[in-house]
């Protein structure tokens, strides 16, 4: 472990004095996290995205009810379908469909 540790403090004084590798080491890594925080646009900074949800509700029942309301945030934005029109493809992205007697099921 010893020789570990000595070939650690070796390359250390070795890069401590070439001033020009030294410098690399310290500037790149800021450089890159500056370049891609520009590139990227700062993610994660601000208002989160909103999700777009849709819900077919097929129970009707108070449990139901509470669970679409329970999902409705100012980040989602939660679209509540008709069961005859969830047969349409576009309406099948990103679809949580609640089946009939789930009010039932879940109080049983």
């Amino acid at each position: 472990m010893k020789r570990i540790w000595l070939l650690a403090l070796n390359d250390v004084r070795l890069t401590v004095r070439d001033k020009p590798a030294f410098g690399w080491m310290l500037a790149l890594p800021l450089a890159l996290m500056w370049l891609f925080g520009t590139v990227l646009g700062g993610a994660g900074s601000g208002d989160p995205p909103k999700i777009a949800l849709s819900v077919v509700d097929r129970d009707g029942g108070w449990l139901a009810r509470a669970f679409v309301e329970e999902l409705a945030d100012e980040r989602v934005d939660l679209r509540e379908l008709d069961p005859a029109d969830y047969d349409t493809a576009e309406n099948r992205v990103r679809t949580l469909v609640i089946p009939a007697g789930f009010t039932a099921e879940v109080v049983a």
